[in-house]
């Protein structure tokens, strides 16, 4: 008895939750009094984007680490006019070789450029509360409670919140579930437009008998590799995914009762020669790349080949 060998796709994967933690933590104060008379969205915040706006004075999201604590103006010096000075490189408006964290004239006229290309009154100076440092841009950010347009804000108020960087994200098991998710298991992860890609990485049990297993990029690091726009705002929060059991290959299909291991290892499968099949078969090495549900997907064998099974070879 023989089969044709033909091209198919193997795979097979399981539907999976995972749930991903995103700690929030403050970044910016308001530092301003007066009317919220704008609120931006912030799903997807980028270096210089505006966050909010008091008495028509806009608040802008900078990269950095360090919290702005003074008014930025000429003569001033620190790593806070370095900061600014970085983020005015990014933007175009300042050679990177002027980032020297000295407030000088050319830096004041790249502000006043920025402030022209911002659309806001060009003074040549930042006051203090105009602009946010954002450890990670670009990245999604949450607005205070405080921060609501028509609310009256008095300064001191809670107001931009940033995604720590710590994100989790994890898969809740039984433990004959987590068998089926050995360390580097691919998981692929649904987003709006994206699919981020992840794999197992630790496990842990509690003394219910729950597995958590923890996942992590691809090269071990963040999942997100530091973008994570697109999820859910809530700081817990739950997302579609496909647990890969078999990762999906395309190639030249065999039954696997077809392949054989002879006495020096070697897988063989064994094709029926000659017109109709009816001469002596031929021996093909090969090797198997992927087996799941009965087939296997091998290299050595052309598409169109009648594989003999053992029983017609055996004969």
């Amino acid at each position: 008895m023989h089969v044709t060998a033909s091209e198919a796709t193997l795979g097979r994967s399981l539907p999976a939750t995972v749930t991903v933690e995103q700690p929030l933590r403050l970044v910016g104060v308001n530092r301003l009094a007066g009317v919220v008379t704008d609120v931006h969205d912030t799903s997807a915040v980028d270096q210089g984007d505006p966050l909010y706006a008091i008495d028509g004075q806009r608040v802008t999201a900078l990269r950095g680490d360090l919290p702005f604590y003074r008014d930025l103006a000429r003569g001033v010096v620190g790593d806070d006019v370095r900061q600014l000075q970085a983020a005015l490189a990014d933007l175009g408006h300042l050679p990177s070789s002027e980032v020297d964290g000295r407030f000088d004239n050319q830096t004041r006229r790249a502000v006043d450029e920025w402030q022209r290309a911002s659309g806001v009154p060009r003074t040549g100076t930042v006051l203090l509360g105009t602009v946010v440092a954002v450890p990670q841009l670009p990245t999604q950010v949450e607005l205070g409670e405080a921060v609501v347009k028509s609310r009256i804000l008095s300064g001191g108020e809670d107001a931009v919140f940033s995604r720590s960087g710590e994100r989790r994200f994890t898969i809740a098991a039984q433990p004959e579930q987590a068998r089926q998710l050995p360390q580097g298991t691919q998981v692929r992860i649904q987003l709006p437009g994206r699919e981020l890609t992840a794999v197992a990485a630790e496990t842990r049990q509690d003394e219910n008998g729950t597995t958590t297993i923890q996942l992590s990029g691809v090269d071990g690091g963040d999942v997100c590799d530091d973008v994570c726009t697109g999820l859910p705002p809530e700081p817990l929060a739950n997302l579609s995914a496909e647990v890969v059991l078999v990762p999906e290959t395309t190639g030249i299909a065999v039954p696997a009762a077809a392949v054989r291991t002879r006495a020096d290892g070697a897988t063989v499968v064994h094709v029926a020669g000659g017109t109709g099949g009816r001469g002596t078969p031929t021996e093909l090495p090969v090797e198997v790349l992927v087996a799941d549900g009965g087939l296997v997907i091998v290299e050595g064998v052309d598409s169109g080949s009648k594989v003999l099974l053992p029983a017609a070879t055996d004969r």
